[in-house]
């Protein structure tokens, strides 16, 4: 046997700042750790409640569809599930992967995913249906003008500037009515959030 002797000359290592409010001034735009702290712990607080009130929204829906016993159509399942099937390979292209390689990558099937898109279409026409159902019995509409301001808010979120050239635009397609549709169905939702009982407080108060 042989030995080897070895001389360590040098030894490195991470060294983490010190979590103080110089480090809340070098990495962040406040003054302090305090309110970097508060920061972090608001965005967190608002991002659990957005994703709780999501997964009400859902819930109440799909009680609505127990509730009515909806029973969607099968051809208008098929066309929905086409459509999901047709904007998810499109999602895939964008990113520049093909249909056929996402399936070799994820081991499925094309008969799988189509059985997938049938059951989530099944499930998204369900609920727009007890929706629907919803707003005729609350009496529910939308005007053309809550359907221009509505498009004038997303117009102004996304940065555009000719929010009435947009407006055109849609009503030169035909696609207000989609538009009106979507919205008729978001208000019922609404109704239906408003008058379901409301969730246990998820933050403690201090």
């Amino acid at each position: 046997s042989s030995t080897v002797d070895v001389t360590v000359r040098d030894v490195q290592g991470k060294v983490l700042p010190e979590l103080d409010d110089d480090l809340a001034r070098a990495a962040s735009e406040f003054d302090s750790l305090a309110e970097l702290r508060a920061s972090i712990e608001s965005t967190l607080r608002e991002q659990l409640d957005a994703e709780i009130d999501a997964a009400f929204r859902i819930s109440a829906a799909d009680e609505l569809v127990r509730a009515s016993q909806v029973q969607p159509a099968l051809p208008l399942v098929r066309t929905r599930a086409a459509d999901l099937l047709t904007g998810f390979a499109r999602s895939l292209e964008r990113r520049g992967i093909s249909l056929d390689t996402y399936l070799a990558a994820s081991g499925g099937t094309a008969q799988e995913l189509e059985r997938q898109m049938v059951l989530e279409a099944a499930v998204s026409v369900a609920r727009e249906l007890a929706l629907e159902a919803l707003a005729d019995k609350a009496g529910i509409e939308v005007s053309a003008e809550e359907v221009k301001a509505y498009i004038r808010e997303e117009t102004d979120s996304s940065g555009e500037v000719d929010a009435e050239g947009v407006i055109e635009d849609v009503w030169a397609h035909g696609q207000q009515e989609s538009i009106r549709e979507d919205l008729r169905l978001r208000a019922a939702l609404d109704r239906l959030v408003a008058d379901a009982p409301p969730l246990p407080e998820p933050w403690p108060e201090n």
